[in-house]
């Protein structure tokens, strides 16, 4: 980042200065204490009665509820709906479930849902360097196929697209995000089988004027980054719309992309007869693919080496070439989603909802100058459905759910290997809340029926005990399962689900200033999918296990921290094995830690921490090792009325390190930038 862009950053901070705004609308430091009872309130299961707490369109997602305005600062009322479908206060939560804010997630310059989710516990972020490539999360060493993840309670790539790119969810477009890890297919059917994400869309809170948020970033190799969001609520009519436009030439060459994020959402709220909501977003990306980066640093186009460079040898130069010089990629994505939400007679309340995507990725590699490497292939997919859920009295829960996908694979330099494909899931569900003195048991289950796999079942029971007003134990048993893609079931149409068991056994401590969760798990694989481009099939079993620790520290109002620890064993049968092996990609240990320390009300500085130990990126000790790794990551802000200036070092200690092997970072990144609140 040259002078002249910082000079820019702080133009644009003076003109905001001078442009009116006054103290008067200034940020508040608390929540206000007065709020509006919402007219339709949906169940609340939960013992707890203190203290008193009115469930927000940011905790269910989608009630018609008018909370308290809270400051910019200020996180959400702590909740969680996605563990049972219904909502449930922080405190009652097992130990395998979390909860990202944006606003911590900007901490260390998170642009997307992915990046949010890069520290959290027990997930593995492996990002390629380049926008053109997806960013997906594996839980606990499972793939990321095995990863559910759900915008507002719906599948975001269908039941049998394959794993969803959380790269496409802006910043700007979360309120937070609720983490389960483990499976849930009791609730949720195909592929939450390593664990859920649901990301809960910002909606609006406020009346009046639109709240605003306008920012502005400038980082290392050209990016800028354009950045706005607003919202209000009319009488009977809210409406949000966020917006980011971002340009970067890229750390390797031929890894510039030029993107764009908008959507938004719009409910109307009919007193008795309920609210209807729309959501709509479109997400576009143009970028090169610079492709895997060889040993042979003499032979930029990869031509007569297939070794990875060694991050021992990272310079700042030969890292930097593109074995696929001209390779580009242009990713479209439109989502629509409609809900409407009413409540019964009788403590009933009914959620329908509606959702279908379109997504399109045209890849052309034709003229590559290595005609190893020459593709041109375009991949059209829609995913269309619904879902209604019913909480009905005495703590019963009941729904169904359709989804529908389809596939057009066109192979331009090779027809043969075009192909289309669809697939129908059908899902039933149903679940029970029963309480005896400090005991809850939850027990659900579901049935899916899909036109290609055929039957599957899945039971859960969730236990709950609090032993004492601070201290609660938490244990559960699922089975879940995650369904053959639509390429795989190409290869292979006598592909059976994968399956698991999975166990969870753990205890939550909530003191006046610390939180402490330990939590242990095991999972228990089989009919695993193993697939190439190639090739398919069920060859493989695994066995996950291992133990979580998290705690998050109030000092005092100067100094906030948490760390949390993860252990992991992950080991299976490959095809051609008849012991236990290392799988690939399961670092032994991980950490993550975060500080927040605010001198006054005006300046705050956010260290964060993250380690890895070694691990391979193949199966048994092979292919390439990757060292154990420590990234510190640092950003520093200064608050003024209802602005926001920003400066950051991303891998402070310059770290040259790789997450997939062949694909170099780029090491130590800077930032700078402004965000306004307006009018709120």
């Amino acid at each position: 980042m040259d002078a002249s862009s910082l000079k820019k950053i702080f133009f644009i901070a003076a003109i905001s200065g001078l442009a009116g705004l006054s103290e008067a609308n200034a940020v508040p430091n608390a929540v206000a204490t007065s709020t509006t009872v919402p007219a339709v309130t949906p169940p609340i299961v939960s013992t707890i009665t203190a203290p008193v707490w009115i469930p927000t369109i940011a905790d269910y997602g989608e009630t018609i509820s008018t909370p308290a305005p809270r400051a910019m600062t200020v996180p959400p009322e702590a909740s969680f709906v996605t563990l049972t479908r219904t909502l449930l206060p922080s405190r009652t939560l097992p130990a395998n479930v979390d909860v990202v804010n944006p606003e911590d997630a900007r901490k260390f310059d998170a642009q997307n849902a992915g990046e949010a989710l890069s520290r959290e516990t027990g997930i593995l972020i492996q990002p390629k360097g380049s926008s053109a490539y997806p960013l997906t999360a594996r839980f606990r060493g499972a793939s990321p196929n095995q990863t559910l993840v759900l915008i507002d309670g719906r599948p975001v790539e269908g039941s049998g697209l394959g794993p969803a790119d959380l790269s496409e969810i802006p910043i700007e477009q979360i309120d937070h995000i609720e983490v389960v890890r483990g499976g849930l297919s009791a609730l949720y059917g195909p592929n939450a089988m390593g664990g859920v994400i649901n990301v809960i869309s910002k909606r609006a809170t406020y009346t009046g004027y639109p709240v605003s948020h306008v920012s502005y970033e400038d980082a290392s190799y050209s990016r800028q980054t354009y950045k706005l969001d607003f919202g209000s609520r009319q009488g009977p009519v809210d409406y949000f719309f966020y917006g980011d436009q971002e340009w970067e030439s890229g750390f390797r060459s031929n890894s510039d992309n030029s993107q764009y994020n908008i959507g938004g959402n719009a409910g109307v709220s009919m007193g008795k007869a309920g609210k209807f909501i729309f959501d709509a977003s479109s997400f576009h990306n143009n970028a090169g693919l610079p492709g895997f980066r060889c040993a042979n640093i003499f032979d930029p186009l990869c031509l007569t080496s297939t070794a990875p460079l060694d991050p021992t040898g990272f310079n700042n130069k030969d890292e930097k070439p593109a074995s696929t010089p001209v390779a580009r990629q242009v990713r479209d994505d439109t989502s629509l989603r409609a809900s409407y939400l009413v409540d019964l007679p009788h403590d009933t309340f009914l959620a329908a909802r509606f959702f279908g995507s379109s997504r399109e990725t045209d890849l052309d590699d034709s003229a590559d100058p290595n005609p190893a490497n020459a593709t041109s292939i375009d991949r059209r997919e829609h995913s269309k459905g619904a879902d209604l859920q019913l909480t009905l009295p005495y703590g019963l829960l009941a729904g169904a759910s359709l989804i529908h996908d389809d596939e057009n694979f066109e192979d331009r330099l090779t027809p043969s290997n075009s192909f289309n494909g669809n697939t129908d899931n059908v899902g039933v569900f149903a679940q029970e809340t029963w309480r005896w003195k400090a005991l809850t048991l939850i027990p659900s289950g579901r049935y899916d029926k899909n036109d290609q796999y055929g039957d599957q079942a899945s039971p859960r029971m969730q236990g709950m005990v609090d032993a004492t007003d601070w201290l609660s134990f938490t244990g559960s048993a699922e089975h879940s399962f995650r369904a053959p893609t639509l390429d795989e079931a190409h290869l292979d149409p006598t592909l059976s689900p994968e399956k698991a068991w999975t166990y969870e056994t753990g205890f939550v401590t909530h003191e006046s200033s610390r939180t402490l969760k330990v939590n242990y798990f095991r999972a228990n694989v089989e009919d695993e999918i193993q697939s190439s481009s190639f090739t398919a099939g069920n060859v493989a079993s695994a066995r996950r296990q291992g133990f979580e620790i998290q705690i998050d520290h109030t000092v005092n109002e100067f100094f906030r921290d948490g760390w949390n620890y993860t252990y992991l064993q992950n080991v299976g049968m490959p095809a051609g094995v008849h012991h236990w092996v290392a799988l690939a990609d399961s670092p032994r240990d991980t950490v993550n830690f975060y500080a927040v320390i605010t001198p006054n009300k005006k300046w705050e500085f956010d260290p964060t921490l993250r380690y890895e130990s070694s691990r391979f990126s193949g199966n048994d000790g092979t292919g390439t090792k990757m060292g154990s790794r420590f990234v510190m990551d640092v950003r520093m802000a200064y608050q003024w009325r209802q602005m926001e200036l920003f400066l950051g070092l991303n891998d402070l200690l310059n770290k040259r390190y790789e997450e997939e092997p062949g694909y170099p970072l780029p090491g130590r990144t800077v930032y700078a930038g402004i965000r306004l609140r307006l009018w709120g």
